[in-house]
C-alpha cells in the first residue's frame, strides 16, 4: 500500500480501526481459503429466512 493511501485512510480512521479491519479482513480471508482447501460446500441454513405469511 502507497503511502498516499494510507495516509487517505487514517483521514477516515484512527490507528486502532484501522488494526481491527484489517484483523477482520484477515479472519474472512483465512476462512475461505480454509474453506476452499477442505472443499466445504455452501450450505442453505433453513428457518432464518421470513416465511412471507404474516
Amino acid at each position: 500500500m502507497s503511502d498516499e493511501i494510507f495516509e487517505l485512510a487514517r483521514r477516515y480512521f484512527s490507528d486502532r480501526e484501522i488494526v481491527e479491519i484489517l484483523q477482520v479482513t484477515g479472519y474472512y480471508w483465512s476462512f475461505g481459503r480454509i474453506a476452499t482447501v477442505l472443499d466445504v460446500e455452501v450450505t442453505q441454513v433453513y428457518g432464518d429466512e421470513p416465511d412471507g405469511t404474516s
